[in-house]
This record gives C-alpha cells, sequence and structure tokens, in this order.
C-alpha cells in the first residue's frame, strides 16, 4: 500500500496527491522527501512519501499515539494534544529541540 504522509508544522495529515510547487530535496530509508514555499509564511512545508508496509490503521494509531512520539519525530522534547477533533484530525503542541542558536520550538 501507498500512503503519503505530509508534514507541515508539525501537523502531520494524509494527503491523497502530490500538489504543484513540490521540489525533491532527499531520499532516506526509502522515502522521498519534498518541500514547499508556502504562499504566506516564511516556514517551509515538508512530505515525506514511500510505502510502508501497513494498514492504514496501524498508521493512524502510531500517529496518533502522542505519548509516544518521541520514539519516531526527530528532536521531539514534548507533544501535547490541544484539541481532539476526529480519530484522524486533532490539534498538537509540539516543542522540537533546536541547534544554537535558534529556541527550541
Amino acid at each position: 500500500m501507498k500512503i503519503l504522509l505530509v508534514c507541515c508544522l508539525f501537523i502531520l495529515s494524509l494527503w491523497g496527491h502530490a500538489e504543484d510547487g513540490w521540489h525533491h530535496i532527499s531520499r532516506k530509508d526509502q522515502f522521498d522527501i519534498y518541500s514547499k514555499r508556502s504562499k504566506n509564511s516564511p516556514i517551509k512545508s515538508l512530505r515525506a512519501e514511500g510505502e510502508i508496509d501497513a494498514s492504514i490503521e496501524q498508521v493512524t494509531a502510531i500517529l496518533r499515539d502522542v505519548s509516544n512520539a518521541s520514539r519516531w519525530v526527530p528532536n521531539l522534547i514534548q507533544r501535547t494534544e490541544l484539541q481532539y477533533i476526529s480519530d484522524t484530525e486533532a490539534i498538537l503542541y509540539d516543542i522540537s529541540d533546536m541547534p544554537w542558536p535558534v529556541t527550541d520550538r
């Protein structure tokens, strides 16, 4: 099964297809990484695309497991679920360890 994972401002969601303006930046562990400039923000959007040998329910369960997110999100110090919206949507607050001179965010 091919699943496209989208990460933008530390919010993960499932996306059905590629959008215009994405630029391939690297390949790691059989995943292609893309970036895109946001229209109204200086922060770039990131997208990782690859195949995962798991059901959509298994992938969703991992993404929704707030207490274990630091096991797979690089440099994650803390993740808090601010608002549960549905089984596939939530608002999360992340704090990530950033290298000097940038402060953690």
